[in-house]
């Protein structure tokens, strides 16, 4: 008789057996022998409490209402054999624990290759000593106790994660974001892990606005942590200083201070429309893209204007290294230009043959089209090329501020590679929250249903 159809499905979860620590553990001894059962009874009630049953039939009967930690199942019964009860069994409670005996001397091999087939717990052919019924449940029972301290282990872990999950995306500002001089939008992609890219803006106590984009080394509930740690020091630090890099010097030495273990790369710009310039100091974070019009507009539209990279003028912070001199550099401010900020878990994206996102590519312009969007949101702008988007030329008017020191993560923007072309794609889009659709579009389509292995975050502003 096949099990499969001969049984009822798998019991509802509302009927599975969790016991609380220390409680005793429950038997259910199959067997149509009265004398197998009382000796069973017999060397297992003192720690256990057993149940009989006299058939198989019998047996299912009482798994309607019970479950069980443990079955001990004779493979020769009346009517369905016990190796199919054994499959019904898993098949109704999953993590019961099951041992087959039997007494026959045909067809041991089958019968034993039966039941490894059905997952049984181990295998006993008969007669054998009294006392091995009980050493063989209590092995069980320790080894069903240490699965359960695991489960509760990583329920607790995954509502802990959960809820560091939801505390890193409260620490996120509001999305899309408007402000009389500026509007923004953001994105924010976790990986599977707990990770530490974050942006923040906001408004400046001086005036004006300031961005900051940072990414924490490594993943786990440290990154994550720290992750709040430096946008409350930072909002604190801008408080009292007006200066980009010094803040960040502030930054590394706090900390120090408090010796916290890991590094963090970060671009800190701050927008001051009242004073026609934008400030920004970078701590060997990947290059922002500012693009600007070549006549100053509320509503600019490309293709006219210029690309200024704002690289990185520092290292990381909390390297533990001697403090480092930082420098602030300015550019004046434009009414209309945009500002594209990131973390590198966009460019560092690698596609099935472990190509990154920000490579230069013989075939780029095959494997890399333009992204997709409906025809009713697609404008001009959106399908521009570099030439498009830069002054006239046949190259990118590319305006690259010197880096003090460099470090080794502020390479040069690869504006040929597929990342470097969705960025441009989503600098001309209509609206900054159309911007980053477009640059998500291409990434899911440069590495279509690859999981993220790093977390990443963007923000797109336009400088009203």
């Amino acid at each position: 008789m096949a099990a499969d159809q001969a049984f009822p499905p798998r019991r509802p979860d509302r009927l599975a057996f969790r016991p609380h620590a220390g409680e005793r553990r429950r038997i259910l001894v199959v067997d149509d022998e009265p004398g197998i059962r009382y000796m069973a009874r017999r060397v297992l009630d003192d720690r256990f409490d057993v149940v009989e049953a006299a058939s198989a039939e019998e047996a299912l009967r009482i798994l309607e209402t019970e479950a069980f930690h443990i079955a001990i199942v004779d493979v020769r019964l009346p009517g369905i054999s016990g190796l199919d009860l054994l499959a019904a069994m898993k098949n109704l409670s999953p993590g019961v624990d099951v041992i087959v005996m039997t007494g026959s001397a045909v067809d041991v091999d089958e019968a034993l290759e039966g039941a490894i087939r059905r997952r049984a717990y181990f295998f006993l052919r008969k007669p054998f000593p009294l006392g091995i019924l009980e050493t063989l449940a209590l092995r069980v029972t320790e080894k069903q106790e240490l699965e359960e301290r695991l489960d509760r282990y990583t329920r607790d872990l995954e509502q802990g994660l959960d809820s560091a999950r939801i505390f890193q995306r409260k620490l996120l500002p509001p999305t899309p974001w408007t402000d009389p001089a500026v509007r923004v939008a953001s994105t924010y992609h976790p990986s599977q892990q707990l990770g530490g890219d974050f942006f923040d803006y906001w408004p400046l106590p001086s005036g004006g606005i300031g961005f900051l984009v940072a990414d924490v080394e490594s993943h786990g509930p440290l990154a994550a942590m720290m992750t709040g740690i430096v946008k409350t020091q930072v909002r604190s630090l801008c408080i009292e200083i007006q200066d980009p890099a010094e803040v960040l010097a502030a930054l590394d030495e706090e900390l120090s201070r408090i010796a916290l273990p890991s590094f963090l790369t970060a671009l800190l710009v701050f927008d001051r429309p009242d004073e026609e310039e934008l400030a920004w100091s970078g701590a060997g974070h990947p290059p922002g893209l500012l693009w600007v019009p070549e006549v100053p507009s509320r509503t600019p539209a490309p293709p006219g204007g210029r690309i200024h990279l704002l690289g990185s003028t520092g290292l990381p912070v909390n390297t533990g290294l001697p403090p480092w001199p930082r420098e602030t550099q300015t550019i004046p401010r434009v009414r209309g230009s945009r500002l594209f900020l990131y973390t590198d878990g966009y460019p560092e994206t690698v596609d099935s043959r472990d190509r990154p996102f920000d490579e230069e590519q013989a075939d780029a312009g095959q494997r890399d089209p333009a992204p997709i969007v409906p025809a009713s949101a697609r404008t001009p702008s959106q399908i521009i090329t570099p030439e498009v988007i830069a002054a006239p030329g046949s190259r990118p008017a590319i305006s690259s501020q010197p880096t003090f020191p460099p470090p080794d993560r502020a390479t040069p923007f690869q504006f040929g590679s597929p990342f470097g072309r969705s960025a441009l794609h989503a600098l001309a889009a209509d609206s900054p929250e159309t911007g980053l659709t477009l640059l998500e579009s291409a990434r899911e389509r440069f590495a279509p249903g690859l999981l993220p292995a790093d977390d990443r975050a963007a923000v797109l502003a336009w400088l009203l």
